[in-house]
């Protein structure tokens, strides 16, 4: 036994026995001011954390500069460089740039840069009715002929170059703008210059009122919690690319959103948080711009409302804004008040190529009451009046319900009705689809989830059962 135990302890492993690269990995993971004490714990780590590829900065607050750090670590190739501020008027702008210039220089291909404080984040102060900014500028021009294809960039501006030339961005693929207040030129100048760009999200920003994206090579854009500087009528989004397969849209105050030419669009979602940020008619423009979509997760909104002024003539063919011509999967966002409920059976009416049917329940009633609040502090138009009278009509819900229903979804596989509660609603929902026999596997309930008791989910109906 004690040549077995001496044996283990010689071939025992420790974190001194680990492979260079694996322990390199490891640090990579650590704030870099925290990856330099451990040159402290071991002699053969003393120079270690200048092999690691990324670099992480979180400086809140300003005692430990990172250019102490810089100026000891060797030149050598970065894979990621993250630099998120937060200190107090003494920050030197010019070291701030001499960072992000060492970053650059050192081939960095992720850039990841935030910049939160006093003197360099803008801030909005109202002094006699106008706006006074100060802000951290961000010159484009440094990424001219760099390595660098993921940019991230937050709380700050963007300056360009008064001359771009195609070639002078073409490294980067990947742009997030973050808490900015940008300009349509901004944007336009930002897509044009990265000529290679495949990824664009812009979220929590004010922009323009009139905000248009062209990209050729265009693959996934995030438009999301975008306001305009002043919410106006003739406020708009125009996406003009081509090749884009994945979309995000979410609470965009916008009146109008317009997706131009998408037939190789794969996945959308849109999702307003506050309902009163989308209007009808801009609704009607978004859906109609995603008749190729394949896969989609959107609110029941203004489904309802579609069928029913289809329904009394108020507006010519309303159905025709939702006219999915390619959609294999779909998950609703839905409650079960009556529109809710007309929505969901004009949905599956006109969505023939459906093959999978997620339906999750979320109680808007708290959407109802902003919206309820909205409509006393502001006037509405005739086209809010004429959908309020249809809302209003007594019997409208019922008669609509009561009426023939005719599905043909020949290739409806799986239904899963989440957050199931075995309301009357639900169980219309289902039995609509148990008397068309439109489902070819089974419906499948999760229930509605009560404390920490997470219930499993069960079959509603199973067309094995049938047979």
């Amino acid at each position: 036994m004690a040549e077995l135990s001496e044996a283990s302890r010689k071939h025992r492993t420790t974190i001194n026995n680990l492979p260079e690269s694996l322990l390199l990995h490891i640090l990579s993971f650590l704030m870099t001011l925290d990856t330099i004490k451990t040159s402290l714990v071991c002699r053969n780590w003393r120079y270690l954390w200048y092999q690691i590829p990324s670099l992480m900065f979180d400086i809140v607050p300003f005692h430990s500069p990172p250019y102490i750090s810089l100026c000891i670590r060797p030149p050598s190739h970065l894979e990621s460089f993250c630099l998120h501020v937060d200190c107090g008027d003494d920050l030197d702008i010019a070291i701030v740039v001499s960072w992000v210039l060492y970053a650059i220089n050192s081939k960095v291909i992720e850039l990841d840069l935030d910049f939160n404080t006093s003197s360099l984040y803008y801030i909005l102060v109202e002094e006699n009715d106008e706006t006074v900014s100060e802000e951290f500028k961000f010159d484009f021009s440094h990424l001219k002929n760099s390595s660098v294809r993921h940019l991230r960039l937050s709380r700050s501006t963007i300056c360009f170059p008064s001359s771009v030339s195609t070639s002078d961005f073409q490294s980067i693929q990947s742009l997030d703008l973050c808490n900015l207040i940008i300009s349509d030129s901004d944007v336009d100048q930002a897509v044009k210059s990265c000529v290679n760009l495949e990824y664009l999200a812009i979220q929590h920003c004010r922009v323009s009122n009139h905000l248009e994206i062209y990209s050729l090579k265009l693959k996934q854009c995030h438009i999301g919690c975008v306001y305009p500087n002043s919410y106006m009528e003739s406020s708009m989004l125009v996406i003009y690319a081509p090749n884009l397969q994945i979309i995000h849209i979410d609470d965009v105050l916008i009146k109008k959103c317009i997706l131009k030419e998408s037939p190789d669009l794969v996945f959308a979602q849109v999702r307003y948080y506050h309902i009163v940020l989308l209007s009808y008619e801009s609704w009607c423009n978004l859906m109609s711009s995603l008749a190729y979509t394949k896969y989609l997760i959107v609110q029941n909104m203004y489904f309802g409302k579609a069928e029913l002024l289809k329904l009394f003539d108020t507006e010519e063919d309303a159905l025709q804004c939702y006219k999915f011509k390619n959609l294999r999967h779909l998950q609703l966002l839905s409650g079960y008040t009556g529109n809710n409920v007309i929505g969901i059976c004009s949905f599956l009416e006109h969505s023939h190529t459906l093959e999978s049917l997620v339906i999750n329940y979320c109680d808007d009633s708290d959407e109802e009451d902003n919206n309820d609040e909205d409509s006393d502090e502001e006037d509405n138009d005739d086209e809010d009046n004429a959908d309020e009278d249809i809302d209003d009509e007594e019997g409208v819900t019922e008669d609509y319900i009561s009426r023939p229903v005719t599905l043909h979804i020949p290739r409806l596989r799986h239904v899963t009705m989440n957050n199931y509660r075995g309301s009357q609603e639900e169980l219309y929902i289902l039995g609509l689809l148990k008397i068309h026999q439109v489902v070819l596997e089974e419906v499948v309930a999760i229930p509605e989830q009560t404390g920490d008791t997470k219930l499993m989910p069960f079959p509603l109906w199973r067309a094995s059962d049938c047979q």
